[in-house]
């Protein structure tokens, strides 16, 4: 796959794989073009080249992807801020009947309380931790197989990180939802994770399993920036 804005491609010829139930995490510098894949696998940016999902071409509209068992939350979380956390909540399940968003709702407010109680409040009101935990249960909300993360980390506490990287990880081992992590924090992204990918200027220079990223010091000297 290749993707870009206008006439110049960003990421160029990128290739990697999911498995279902795993999570896979993309590392890289700012500007490698981790953001790029994540939107144009979304379809949210155009793309040239094969996008496969569950053995089938990927659609090249959002909405689509939604359809067929995709969802992303996007950087900066994407939060709807004049809309109260129940609403964002529904948006996120607007393929869905009713019925099963409400069950829903009840579901992903009992794993993350602190939405339960402030279902009807602004999401603008909320903190930047809680405004992440409402983005990944309106991502949720569309009952995805794989969901796309891009930087859940960014601008939040560590102590707050730990959390929102503690709940991916007992949404993956409790529901079996694939996930593909953008992340610059990369010693906890590589823990979470199966399998990592490095991106270079737009292009992989490395893919394998995140626990040998972790554990091998030329790896992550040359690609990660060392200890």
């Amino acid at each position: 796959m290749s993707a870009g804005y206008g006439a110049a491609d960003v990421v160029h010829r990128i290739s990697l794989d999911v498995a279902e139930g795993e999570i896979a995490v993309v590392l890289g510098a700012n500007g490698a073009g981790k953001t790029t894949t994540l939107r144009a696998i979304s379809g949210v940016l155009a793309r040239s080249g094969v996008v496969q999902f569950d053995g089938r071409p990927m659609p090249t509209r959002p909405e689509d992807t939604v359809r067929v068992g995709l969802s992303m939350v996007p950087q900066g979380r994407g939060t709807l801020t004049e809309l109260t956390v129940l609403e964002n909540l529904l948006v996120g399940a607007a393929v869905r009947p009713r019925h099963e968003a409400d069950a829903d709702v009840e579901k992903w407010c009992g794993f993350f309380p602190v939405l339960g109680e402030r279902r009807e409040q602004k999401a603008g009101s909320l903190s930047g931790g809680e405004q992440q935990m409402l983005a990944i249960a309106r991502a949720l909300m569309a009952r995805p197989r794989l969901v796309l993360l891009d930087e859940p980390s960014l601008g939040l506490a560590p102590i707050v990180v730990q959390r929102v990287f503690a709940a991916l990880a007992d949404i993956n081992a409790t529901d079996g939802t694939s996930m593909l992590i953008v992340e610059q924090n990369a010693d906890l992204a590589l823990r979470l994770a199966r399998s990592a990918h490095v991106l270079e200027a737009g292009r992989l220079v490395a893919s394998g399993a995140a626990a040998d990223f972790l554990d091998d010091d030329r790896v992550r000297s040359a690609y990660l920036g060392g200890r």
